[in-house]
C-alpha cells in the first residue's frame, strides 16, 4: 500500500501543477486585467510549487532504490528554483511596474525560464512514475 501513496501523491501534485499552470491561469488572463491575473496566477502558482516540493520531499523520504529519490530530489531542486529564485525575480520585475520595454524583455526572458525550469520538474516526475511503475512490476 505505501508504493503506492507515493504515485498517487505525485500524480496529484503533477495534475495540480498543470491545472494551475495551463489551465486556470490562462482563464485568469482571459477574463481579468493583466495585471490583477498575473497576481492572482502568481499566488495560484506559488502555493501549486510549495505544497509540491513538500510532497515531493515527503515521497522521497519512502522506501525506494535511491536512484528513484535522486529522480525525486532533481525534481525537488526544480521547485526549489521556482520558489526561491524565479519567481522572487519575476516579482522583483513585476514591482518596478513594467513600463520600460528593456523591463518586459527581461521580464519575459525569466517567464520562458520559469516555464521550461516548471515543465521540466513534471518530467521528471513522470520519469519517477514510470521507474517506480517498472520497479514494483519486477519485485513481485
Amino acid at each position: 500500500m505505501l508504493p503506492l501513496l507515493g504515485l498517487v501523491l505525485i500524480s496529484l501534485v503533477i495534475g495540480l501543477q498543470v491545472a494551475m499552470g495551463y489551465v486556470a491561469a490562462p482563464i485568469l488572463f482571459m477574463h481579468l486585467d493583466r495585471v490583477l491575473a498575473g497576481q492572482l496566477a502568481g499566488q495560484m502558482l506559488h502555493w501549486a510549487e510549495l505544497a509540491g516540493f513538500i510532497v515531493i520531499m515527503a515521497v522521497a523520504l519512502l522506501p525506494q532504490r535511491f536512484w528513484l529519490r535522486g529522480v525525486l530530489l532533481l525534481a525537488a531542486g526544480a521547485q526549489l528554483a521556482q520558489l526561491a529564485w524565479l519567481n522572487p525575480t519575476m516579482a522583483a520585475l513585476k514591482a518596478g511596474g513594467l513600463t520600460q520595454p528593456a523591463l518586459q524583455a527581461q521580464f519575459m526572458h525569466w517567464h520562458g525560464v520559469s516555464q521550461v525550469v516548471y515543465v521540466a520538474g513534471w518530467g521528471l516526475l513522470c520519469v519517477w512514475i514510470g521507474l517506480r511503475l517498472r520497479q514494483l512490476s519486477t519485485d513481485k
